[in-house]
C-alpha cells in the first residue's frame, strides 16, 4: 500500500506537469497565428511633405513629355509630377494625375506617358533627401505609377486642422493631398485613411484656399508584409 500511494502521487504530479505544459504552449500557438497577419507597409511617414519645384518649361514629343527644371535648392530623394491635361481635344475640362518619377537626378528629364494629350500644366514636387540610402535606390513605386484625382465632397479648416470628406477615399490604399495656401502649395502623404471623413493636422491656419486628393487602389497584396 505504501508503494501504491507513492505511485499514485507520481502519476498525479506527471498529469499536472503535462497540463501545465499544454497551457504554456497555447500562447505560443496564438503568437504564431499573429505572426502570419499582414498589414500595409507605407513608404513615407504620415504628413511627409513634398515641396514644389519650379518648372522652367516642358514640351511634348512622341507621346512623351520633356520637362526642364532650372535647379532644386535642396538634394532630392524622390520626385512626383502633377500633370493636368484635356482627355480629348473636344472636351472643355481638364483632369489631373500624380505620377511617381523616382529620382531623375537631372535638370531635364522625360516622362514617357501622356505626351499624346493636350497638356495644360506640368508641376514637379520633390522629397528632400532624408539620408536613408535604401530609399534612394529602392523606390516604393514603379516609374510613372499614377495616382488618380479623387472627388472631394467638402473640406473646412479649423485652427491648424483641415477636415475633409471624400467618399472616393474609402477604397484607396494610399492617399496624397495637394494643399493650396497663401504662401504656395505642398503635397503631403496621408497613408490610408480610416474613414471617408478625416483630418489633416496642419496647414489649417495658413490660409488654405483649396484641397485636391490623389489616391491609388492596388491589388489586395499591394505592398504587404508579415507582422512579426
Amino acid at each position: 500500500m505504501k508503494y501504491a500511494g507513492v505511485f499514485f502521487v507520481f502519476v498525479a504530479a506527471l498529469m499536472l506537469t503535462s497540463c501545465s505544459s499544454l497551457d504554456q504552449e497555447n500562447p505560443t500557438t496564438v503568437q504564431m497565428q499573429k505572426s502570419s497577419v499582414t498589414t500595409f507597409v507605407y513608404p513615407y511617414a504620415f504628413m511627409t511633405e513634398f515641396q514644389s519645384v519650379p518648372v522652367k518649361d516642358y514640351f511634348t514629343f512622341n507621346d512623351a513629355i520633356r520637362v526642364t527644371v532650372p535647379g532644386v535648392p535642396f538634394k532630392v530623394e524622390q520626385m512626383f509630377a502633377l500633370i493636368e491635361y484635356l482627355p480629348s481635344p473636344d472636351m472643355d475640362y481638364s483632369v489631373s494625375t500624380l505620377l511617381f518619377l523616382g529620382n531623375p537626378n537631372a535638370v531635364e528629364f522625360t516622362i514617357p506617358v501622356l505626351g499624346d494629350k493636350n497638356i495644360v500644366n506640368v508641376e514637379v514636387f520633390a522629397l528632400p533627401q532624408r539620408n536613408i540610402p535604401d530609399l534612394v535606390t529602392n523606390f516604393p513605386y514603379d516609374f510613372c505609377q499614377d495616382f488618380d484625382k479623387l472627388n472631394v465632397n467638402n473640406w473646412s479648416a479649423s485652427g491648424k486642422n483641415i477636415k475633409i470628406s471624400c467618399d472616393d477615399a474609402e477604397n484607396v490604399n494610399e492617399l496624397f493631398a495637394e494643399i493650396f495656401y497663401k504662401a504656395g502649395k505642398v503635397i503631403v502623404y496621408l497613408g490610408q485613411p480610416e474613414n471617408t471623413t478625416f483630418e489633416i493636422p496642419a496647414f489649417g491656419d495658413m490660409g488654405v484656399t483649396s484641397i485636391n486628393l490623389f489616391g491609388y487602389s492596388g491589388p489586395e497584396d499591394y505592398r504587404t508584409a508579415s507582422v512579426k
